[in-house]
């Protein structure tokens, strides 16, 4: 992976970093946005953090996280003079924003904190595009991977399953919320 996808967060942004990133995981990807924004891409999952303005408070900070295989789409654009990334995932509730609202400071706001939205300058237009471009990779990679596994999973291997899941989770490289999202879609399987 290009070092140049790796960019040094400060300030609010360093702490949501370190407070999320599991020891022993690493990102492959780290951009700044604009003021408050970063997207950071590890092997197993895709967070957008945001520090004050952006997260919403002026000492706020906030992270959102994706699995891999939870993406339905990254969406990548850019204009004259910013761009953004967004991460959609399958069931979330994406809500209006932008141009589409009659109050532009309000619009604005909505723009900056959504939790699935990370915006850039557009100087950074090309790293930008390149990491959605490897996010949509792990993404696809991951979806074919849960793919498989659910075509060959038997009913006496869910046990199995789950008990790896809880030590996923014990090491904290799941959250609760997603340990049981899993272990829920195991047992429904038996």
């Amino acid at each position: 992976m290009s070092p140049m996808l790796v960019e040094s967060l400060s300030g609010g942004l360093k702490k949501v970093f370190e407070e999320n990133i599991s020891s022993g995981d690493s990102a492959i990807v780290c951009l700044n946005g604009l003021a408050g924004e970063a997207f950071v891409a590890t092997q197993s999952r895709v967070f957008i953090f945001k520090a004050g303005y952006a997260a919403g408070a002026l000492f706020g900070q906030k992270a959102k996280s994706f699995l891999y295989e939870d993406i339905s789409s990254v969406e990548y654009s850019c204009g004259l003079t910013q761009g953004r990334v967004q991460i959609t995932t399958a069931g979330s509730v994406e809500t209006r924003h932008g141009h589409r609202q009659a109050d532009p400071l309000t619009a604005l706001a909505d723009a900056r904190q959504a939790e699935n939205v990370c915006n850039f300058s557009a100087g950074k237009k090309k790293l930008f595009q390149r990491a959605a471009n490897l996010v949509r990779e792990y993404a696809e990679q991951a979806r074919s991977t849960a793919r498989q596994v659910a075509a060959t999973t038997h009913p006496g291997d869910i046990p199995t399953q789950i008990r790896k899941l809880a030590e996923l989770k014990t090491l904290g490289i799941l959250s609760e919320d997603e340990f049981e999202k899993k272990k829920a879609e195991l047992l429904a399987r038996m």
